[in-house]
């Protein structure tokens, strides 16, 4: 299996989805050098400790690897990265330097983001809304989505035409923009 700079979005991601966030918000920019991203939710908030879990996530482990997994990938390949939590929420910085030789690749943007909004759409109530900017030198585009535009338009995104839409949607903000 390999693992990209996508999977490593789409975990923390998926930590304000557990936290019960309602509000939750990624931004993903990307030029040549960097791809920098910006995760932030309005849950609860926590302390980081590298390795630790409160096991309501995976009841089976006794180690959280997330964190620790973009920890080490920022600082393998000379990234940067930074969390800052309250009792307000909690942002997660990301930049990851995509010149560097051992960072992995970015992944699919557009079925990452697509499968985010699925996730989403279980019974909590929240708003999960994403941006992107690519300016490459071959690409030089900028989108944001948020589930309400979706609802709006699609409905539910849980059935398999709008699933294939959404899908269709994203990567051709992604690729023709």
């Amino acid at each position: 299996m390999h693992y990209t700079l996508c999977d490593q979005i789409a975990e923390i991601a998926e930590n304000a989805f557990d936290a019960a966030a309602t509000e939750i918000s990624i931004e993903l920019v990307e030029d040549e050098k960097v791809a920098a991203v910006y995760v932030r939710d309005n849950g609860p908030g926590f302390n980081y400790k590298p390795f630790y879990t409160n096991g309501l996530k995976h009841p089976h482990r006794s180690a959280g690897l997330g964190l620790a997994f973009l920890e080490q990938t920022v600082e393998q390949t000379g990234g940067r990265w930074k969390i800052d939590s309250s009792e307000n929420g909690t942002t997660v910085f990301m930049e990851f330097n995509l010149a560097h030789i051992d960072t992995p690749p970015l992944g699919d943007v557009p079925e990452m983001f697509r499968n985010l909004f699925v996730q989403n759409a279980d019974e909590i109530q929240r708003t999960l809304t994403v941006h992107r900017v690519k300016q490459t030198a071959y690409c030089n585009t900028e989108y944001s989505v948020s589930s309400t535009q979706l609802e709006e338009a699609l409905g539910t995104v849980s059935t398999a035409e709008n699933l294939q839409l959404l899908l269709q949607y994203l990567q051709s903000q992604e690729y023709d923009g």
